[in-house]
């Protein structure tokens, strides 16, 4: 499994449970977006994004940002961000990478705040470098991808063109997420193509693997859920499969952080045979469309956006002109030579679960709960 993921702009969180429920929210109105094809989002890297953003902003701006994604503001925002990014940050193990880098390029003609750039540090790893926007944009895109591209493993290319970095383009700020990890219990090698219906009529060939594992399994109002550990016994893969085809985009509306968590209680193991589809998630969701959606508007507005906080220069006419969100999901096997099977038991016969329909899928943090990525996959 391999997902990149990046947030770029151009231009302290509350209890558990305001970072959970605003995971979830991110994730709905982006498939409310994002219709009728499959979709990955990075609720936890949208939020640190965001919050990185509100380090440069003031009042009511300041406010809509905090209000979305926190419920308010408080002074433990940004030291709570940090636990919980330094929990799901492990240290490098075998099997595992899970890797977030922010930077932000400033456009030489601006110098940011020290406290800006002190709690971008300290808070959130945030790197600050000066490259000049005005003289030498092309040389700039260049090195603002090549940043992307190698924080990334090499999944995005020209994100940034030489015409978004224009003579009074502040600063860009970006954000990354890199998580590739193998599954904890292998798939076999032997995949097959099988048949994904997309709906009721219509169906297509997709490649799928097979493994039998002894895992967490149950059901929820007319769903199978099934729980995948990945290697390092840190994330985990949560499957969502309603039973009736049509009823995904029903239960994309029920979904909610009440719900995720009586999955995580309700759940029990179970030996399953298992077929999964191999798939890959490309999607950009153009965020000037989808932030005010939660509330967060100003930003983007050249009268009502207050960046005051952001730079030494008085510049009142500071505010975001672009603003996207590129994700990259590949679904695929570290896989094994031979099936499975269990020694005396080798024609037992074990429940199926067999994603040949449309699902949900989220990507957990065992200990604190925030969901890494969300999405949907409808065969195409």
């Amino acid at each position: 499994m391999e997902i990149a993921e990046v947030w770029v702009t151009f231009t302290e969180l509350q209890p558990i449970n305001s970072l959970l429920e605003n995971n979830v929210k991110i994730s709905s109105i982006g498939n409310k977006i994002i219709q009728n094809t499959s979709t990955a989002l990075s609720p936890f890297s949208i939020s640190a994004a965001l919050m990185m953003l509100m380090l440069g902003t003031h009042g009511r701006t300041k406010s809509q940002i905090s209000s979305a994604i926190f419920r308010g503001s408080t002074k433990e925002q940004d030291h709570y961000f940090y636990t919980v990014l330094t929990s799901i940050l492990p240290s490098p193990r075998k099997g595992l990478r899970v890797k977030l880098d922010n930077e932000v390029f400033v456009n030489n003609r601006y110098t940011i705040q020290d406290t800006v750039k002190e709690k971008g540090k300290e808070f959130f790893r945030v790197n600050f470098k000066r490259k000049d926007f005005s003289r030498r944009p092309k040389k700039s895109s260049r090195i603002l991808n090549k940043w992307i591209s190698k924080n990334t493993m090499k999944n995005f290319d020209n994100l940034v063109s030489k015409e978004m970095l224009k003579e009074r383009t502040v600063a860009v700020f970006l954000n990354t997420v890199s998580f590739k990890a193998d599954w904890k219990h292998k798939f076999n090698l032997n995949t097959t193509m099988r048949e994904f219906y997309i709906n009721k009529t219509t169906k297509i060939e997709v490649d799928m693997m097979r493994s039998i594992q002894k895992v967490r399994y149950g059901h929820l109002k007319e769903s199978e859920v099934l729980v995948l550990p990945l290697k390092g016994d840190k994330f985990d893969m949560v499957i969502i499969l309603p039973e009736d085809i049509n009823k995904l985009q029903a239960f994309e509306k029920l979904l909610s952080i009440n719900v995720i968590r009586y999955l995580n209680s309700s759940l029990v193991y179970e030996t399953i045979d298992i077929t999964l589809p191999k798939f890959v998630i490309s999607n950009k969701l153009d965020l000037k469309g989808y932030l005010p959606k939660l509330g967060i508007t100003d930003i983007f507005n050249k009268t009502h956006a207050n960046f005051k906080n952001l730079i030494k220069e008085d510049d009142s006419k500071v505010y975001v002109s672009d603003a996207f969100h590129d994700v990259v999901v590949k679904l695929t096997g570290n896989i094994r030579q031979h099936p499975p099977f269990e020694k005396g038991h080798v024609n037992t016969t074990y429940s199926t679960f067999i994603v040949n329909r449309p699902f949900l899928y989220y990507i957990l943090d065992r200990k604190s709960g925030v969901l890494v990525f969300m999405g949907r996959f409808l065969g195409k």
